[in-house]
Parts: structure tokens; sequence; C-alpha cells
């Protein structure tokens, strides 16, 4: 595919870290196209997120992978590396219709997967989203959990639970209970 493109379009150039002008608001314009698209949220509306991302470039913190091709911008992906673990925050890429047979993402990936490879990073994270691509590079996968304290009726229901499967007394005085609510009148229930 990436010869099919080249012929198109002529060379590409891949920039592991873009700082043209034209990259954050096309990347946002594109990813904010996709999303509406396929019926999620648009991040990117909020100027405050735009924003955000502009102050991370501004102080050195966002990279910003992109892949160029006959003065076209074809894909861009946003993240960041630290301590050698590059992460990928947000993946756009033009939409096209002729470019859509090339895989431009993928073009994208590949010298992406290289250049970490070279780096020493050890680790490439694809971050959150079960995207079948990801799995087409995967080593392993590491599931995230909710962070802080759950809910109190969480926890509550789940401390009960832990009480009935550890304590017979209080499992069958549960179940007593419970089969005198099913035949109880609605009025005490």
């Amino acid at each position: 595919r990436s010869r099919r493109l080249e012929g198109v379009l002529g060379p590409m150039c891949f920039e592991v870290n873009d700082t043209a002008d034209d990259v954050l608001p096309t990347c946002c314009a594109w990813k904010s196209a996709r999303d509406l698209e396929l019926g999620r949220p648009d991040l990117f509306v909020a100027e405050a997120n735009r924003n955000f991302f502009a102050e991370l470039r501004s102080r050195g913190l966002l990279r910003a992978s992109t892949l160029r091709a006959g003065g076209h911008l074809l894909a861009v992906w946003l993240g960041a590396v630290y301590q050698r673990r590059w992460s990928g925050w947000v993946f756009a890429f033009n939409p096209q219709p002729a470019f859509s047979r090339f895989s431009l993402g993928r073009q994208l990936l590949y010298p992406m997967l290289h250049e970490s490879h070279r780096a020493g990073h050890a680790e490439f994270d694809f971050s959150i989203g079960m995207e079948f691509y990801k799995l087409n590079f995967a080593t392993h996968v590491r599931p995230m959990g909710l962070a802080g304290s759950p809910p109190v009726a969480e926890r509550a229901s789940t401390a009960v639970k832990q009480l009935l499967r550890t304590s017979p007394w209080c499992y069958e005085k549960a179940k007593a209970v419970r089969q005198w609510l099913a035949h109880a009148p609605a009025s005490l229930r």
C-alpha cells in the first residue's frame, strides 16, 4: 500500500515530532469529524481540550508524529514519551475517500513502531480502547481499573457479598429474610 500511495502522491515523509502549524488544528478537525460520524462524543468541540494540547505542545511535552506525501497531511498521532514509554492519545487520518484504500493509520504506525524500537523504548502504549488494529501488535494487555475509591453503595455491596461468602450463619439468615420477603404481602415489601 505504501508503494501505491507513493505512486499516487510521491515520496512519503514521516516526522517523529512535527511542529508545523497545521498539525494540531487539522488533527482536531479530523478526530471531531470521525467521532461525530461514529456517534461518539466530540472531545475537541470544547476549546479547553484544544488549548490543553496546545499547552502541552508549547511546553515540549506533546509528540505529534505525522505522515505526509505530495503536500498532503495524511495522518497524525498525538501522544507523549515519558520514562521510555511512548503513549498515544489521539490518532487521526485524512478522511478524503481517495485515501481510504491506503490504510493511512497503518502507514504512520509502522515508522512509529520502528522509531520506538530504535529509541529503545520499554513500551509502545496504544492507550485505551479495543480497536482491532492494536491486537495485531500487542504482546500483552494491561487491564485498566477505575481511579479512586468506589462509591459507598458499591463498597457496601461488596462488603455484604464478602460477608455472605465467608459466614455461613449470615448467609442462612439472609436466605431466610429473602424467602420471607418473597412470600410477604406487597405492603410489607
